[in-house]
């Protein structure tokens, strides 16, 4: 484990008792019996409070889909009560090998048999309930008249055994996630809550934070003590007539000493892994016992640079049944998949890389091709699913493009310093002190010409999925007469 990777890893998890609001019913805690017991992630998420705040009101969240994704919220369905998502997260590369979604309704809004209808899947029988396999790879299970679990990947061997665990047994979570959900009850509106008890690798984050030469050997020694005693990190997230939310990281011991370099290691790390949020870097820090916090303000920009980061295999497949008509016309199939598109596409055009660094783009391209493929297909007009394909496509061809250009850097400037090595050592010292400067440009100039090769063709990418869009949208406005 990297210290990037764990620090970037950390900075994304439950919530912060800075934001209390009036305790409620222990509900988290009954619906953590769905948890497996190898869970190292949590998301959870009090939807009739989100839904009943202020902002979403004014904003229509429930009933305009595009204002609800505009304002970051898209990831949350209005017809829940709550959200919990669980996952066993590789930190290594910070993707889930399973996860397991929970979505509880007071009423019975959403029935498997509309869902059925809509993703055009066949109703089965799972450990005696009644699921359906839905197109992304997921199982969706009417656990009762009020709870909707799934499963993804779609393996209807584990999906059997997970159900029969969870209707027999109580929670089985971590301490740590344990305490979350007990804290998520009574507290912020969206938690995200990460389990990083032994993940360090005090070896691998010493060479890693040496080879990175960016601390002195001073600053090396505190953070391994730190980061070595991390227990796990929090995000929360209170939405009423404002958006504000909070970063916590639980240590075993006292972290006055590594708190100075907390934003300047930790940035660092998102921003290597295409998680860093703009708003963060106004965020105030504090020093509390045993723990770190970041704290701020939100913008909607930031809501939904995190919610792209909070993904649900199933929701987008049925949002589009809530309560709607199975066979509604193409027009407002159409416009509501174009809606949820354009946005999408908007969005990934202001994150199109600049002058900076590659790899936090290749994370975010490729998580909004995979936003792409999740959105609901059905009786959507056919020349419009095509360049939905394309865009998705070309976001994916730009994570590649991306990736093979820091590869290609890497490579070259690998081969460069082993050159110069030798040379070095050919013309004495004189030279070697030449030869090292020489190094140290090209390094600067190899970065320099990786970065330009990646925007140039992450721009063209981006230029060309414009362009379609504008003939696309003409088209569709024309052929149904609605402003598209």
């Amino acid at each position: 484990m990297t210290i990037s990777r764990l620090l970037g890893m950390a900075s994304f998890v439950a919530v912060l008792a800075v934001f209390a609001i009036p305790t409620v019913t222990a509900q988290f805690q009954k619906t953590s019996k769905w948890v497996p017991d190898e869970a190292n992630t949590l998301v959870m998420v009090r939807v009739k409070q989100v839904m009943g705040s202020d902002i979403a009101s004014k904003e229509k969240w429930s009933s305009d889909r595009t204002k609800a994704f505009q304002s970051g919220a898209s990831f949350i369905p209005p017809w829940a009560d709550r959200l919990l998502i669980a996952s066993h997260t590789d930190f290594q590369y910070f993707e889930p090998a399973w996860r397991v979604v929970v979505y509880e309704q007071s009423r019975n809004e959403i029935e498997i048999s509309k869902v059925s209808q809509r993703v055009g899947g066949n109703i089965e029988s799972i450990s005696g309930k009644d699921a359906i396999l839905l197109p992304n790879d997921a199982y969706l299970v009417e656990a009762d008249t009020q709870t909707l679990v799934s499963m993804a990947p779609a393996n209807r061997q584990a999906t059997a055994r997970w159900l029969r665990d969870s209707m027999a047994s109580k929670s089985r979570l971590s301490d740590y996630l344990a305490a979350a959900v007990r804290f998520a009850d009574k507290n912020a509106d969206v938690i995200a809550a990460f389990d990083l008890a032994d993940v360090a690798s005090p070896d691998r984050v010493e060479k890693r934070l040496v080879a990175a030469g960016k601390l002195s050997d001073a600053e090396v020694a505190t953070v391994l003590a730190a980061v070595t005693k991390i227990n796990g990190a929090t995000l929360g997230i209170t939405i009423n007539n404002k958006i504000t939310g909070a970063i916590k990281i639980d240590f075993d011991g006292a972290p006055t000493a590594v708190a100075p370099l907390v934003k300047k290691v930790m940035f660092e790390a998102l921003r290597n892994h295409g998680l860093m949020i703009d708003d963060f870097e106004d965020w105030e820090l504090k020093v509390n016992p045993n723990q770190i916090v970041l704290m701020g303000g939100l913008s909607a920009a930031g809501l939904r640079q995190i919610a792209s980061l909070i993904e649900s295999p199933v929701i987008e497949s049925f949002t589009s049944a809530q309560g709607g008509d199975v066979a509604s016309d193409m027009k407002t199939c159409s416009k509501q998949y174009y809606d949820a598109l354009n946005s999408l596409i908007e969005e990934m055009r202001e994150r199109t890389p600049k002058a900076t660094s590659l790899k936090p783009y290749t994370k975010w391209f490729e998580r909004y091709s995979r936003k792409i493929d999740a959105l609901s297909i059905l009786n959507v007009d056919p020349a419009l699913l095509q360049f939905g394909q394309y865009t998705s496509s070309s976001f994916r061809d730009t994570t590649k493009m991306l990736l093979q250009t820091d590869l290609q850097k890497n490579v070259a400037k690998s081969s460069y310093n082993r050159e110069n090595d030798w040379y070095s050592y050919g013309y004495g010292r004189y030279g070697s002190s030449y030869s090292y400067d020489g190094r140290g440009r090209q390094r600067r100039d190899l970065d320099n010409q990786a970065r330009q090769q990646g925007e140039i063709g992450a721009r063209a990418l981006m230029d060309d999925v414009l362009q379609k869009k504008s003939e696309v949208r003409q088209m569709l406005t024309a052929k149904y007469k609605i402003n598209f």
